[in-house]
């Protein structure tokens, strides 16, 4: 059996190893929700506790009600959260709020790619689990077995096709239709009238939503769905380059602005646009989502503007309140984006109406 460390500790407490050094060294320097939360995960993990530290802190720890109950216990579940810096900032930010409650948080990573007999992990029906948080989890197969998982749970995006009353929990969402249809319209208005869409609308309800955005800015402006100009099916994570180089290439009149459905989208096409000899925004322009800095090009694009921070807090809050009230209505929460236009999009002296 693997020997228990205070970094293990840690970890599952979503603090430092130096805090839970204080809570075991020094426990008036820790909070006693924080010093409880410590304490009860490190017998859960089986941690040999020198029974002083157990004795110093049953006093203090009974007085505040928290003697009697263990601290819940949940997991983020998520997928290839390496893939970017925006998922890590969420899990850094969601740790953080919880560390300060009686909640102990556990990262469950789920493999990209399954097969339809894929059976979920032995940690989410052995009754360690209290609830669980779902981000960036767009496996059919994944997302349907999750959601019949009988504990609270609280979904960051879903699948799309999924109706909001076949969800067995409270759902966080990225408004992006009317974010999406104003960079639409604002284009329209600098004079684009062949209006392009990249992204995967199979893949994510966030990104269909900002499809749908796109379709609605169109109509707005009296201006035609171009079909051709659309790139929306099914698209691999890992195979987004090649598909936009070769939708890129198919034109033979190129549009004059391109919404792209997240700034990774638009940092791939921006790149090759680059290749092909076109300047944004003089000869096309373009948009993105998220307002990811870790793209270098997209810091001169078009986007929406997502609180990485915030969100982080709102999932806490969120799982809490359900773990507390486990039986009220579910909840379906949009988090409003603000566009931030750039130069992107900014209509240039030599550019065409």
């Amino acid at each position: 059996m693997k020997k228990i460390t205070l970094q293990d500790i840690a970890i599952a407490s979503g603090v430092s190893r130096v805090t839970i050094w204080k809570a075991f060294n020094k426990p008036e320097s820790v909070s006693d929700a924080l010093r409880t939360k410590i304490i009860h995960t490190a017998l859960e993990l089986g941690y040999p506790l020198n029974p002083e530290v157990i004795d110093q802190n049953a006093s203090s720890l009974s007085l505040k009600g928290h003697s009697s109950r263990l601290p819940f216990h949940i997991a983020l579940v998520v997928s290839r959260p390496e893939t970017s810096i925006f998922w890590g900032k969420i899990i850094t930010s969601l740790s953080e709020e919880l560390s300060q409650t009686d909640t102990s948080l556990s990262v469950v990573c789920l493999p990209f790619e399954t097969d339809t007999d894929y059976v979920l992990p032995d940690v989410f029906t052995d009754g360690s689990l209290h609830g669980l948080i779902i981000m960036n989890v767009y496996s059919h197969n994944q997302f349907h077995a999750l959601n019949e998982l009988p504990m609270p749970k609280v979904f960051l995006d879903c699948i799309p096709g999924i109706p909001f009353n076949g969800l067995n929990g409270d759902l966080l969402l990225f408004e992006g239709r009317d974010t999406t249809e104003s960079i639409v319209r604002h284009v329209a208005g600098q004079g684009c009238r062949k209006i392009a869409f990249i992204g995967d609308i199979h893949y994510a309800r966030t990104n269909y939503e900002r499809y749908a955005g796109y379709l609605s800015g169109l109509a707005q402006a009296g201006l035609p769905q171009l079909p051709r100009y659309c790139l929306t099916g099914p698209i691999a994570y890992d195979s987004y380059q090649v598909e936009i180089n070769s939708f890129l290439d198919s034109f033979e009149e190129m549009p004059d602005m391109i919404v792209c459905a997240s700034d990774y989208i638009a940092q791939l096409t921006f790149q090759q646009l680059m290749l092909l000899g076109y300047r944004i925004p003089e000869d096309i322009m373009l948009s993105g989502f998220d307002d990811n800095f870790e793209f270098a090009h997209t810091r001169h694009i078009t986007t929406v503007h997502v609180q990485n921070k915030n969100t982080g807090i709102l999932l806490a809050s969120q799982i809490l309140h359900r773990l507390k009230h486990p039986d009220t209505d579910y909840q379906t929460v949009y988090l409003r984006p603000k566009v931030v236009f750039r130069s992107s999009t900014q209509k240039t002296p030599g550019r065409a109406s």
